[in-house]
């Protein structure tokens, strides 16, 4: 539903080179099925120097490599980041105040919305 939304106009998709970069690093399976998602973004974001020293501050909040990249690429772009990653929704509420992007679950956050 989320993605016929951004097809349609009313939510848009923001994509970064972090994305790419993960996409890229994804079995072929999973990519050939990832990938049509990739090319619906809108915008994208590249991973300049200011993304890049950002990503390291929440590598050192404990984010792993591409969670830091997807936060510091959303943050000053997105209203929202939306993942149905559990460990990484856990770790964003835990540092909520450091981020400046709210990280939710996807489908959580499509019923918010559809309220």
């Amino acid at each position: 539903m989320i993605l016929t939304m951004c097809e349609d106009g009313r939510l848009s998709l923001i994509g970064s080179e972090a994305v790419d970069l993960e996409v890229s690093l994804t079995p072929d399976e999973r990519r050939q099925k990832v990938m049509p998602l990739a090319e619906l973004a809108e915008s994208k974001v590249v991973v300049s120097d200011r993304v890049a020293s950002r990503a390291r501050e929440l590598e050192a909040l404990g984010f792993d490599v591409f969670d830091a990249l997807h936060i510091a690429c959303a943050e000053g772009y997105a209203e929202v980041l939306l993942t149905t990653d559990d460990r990484f929704l856990s770790k964003a509420a835990k540092h909520a105040d450091k981020i400046k992007v709210r990280v939710r679950n996807s489908v959580l956050w499509l019923m918010e919305l559809l309220e």
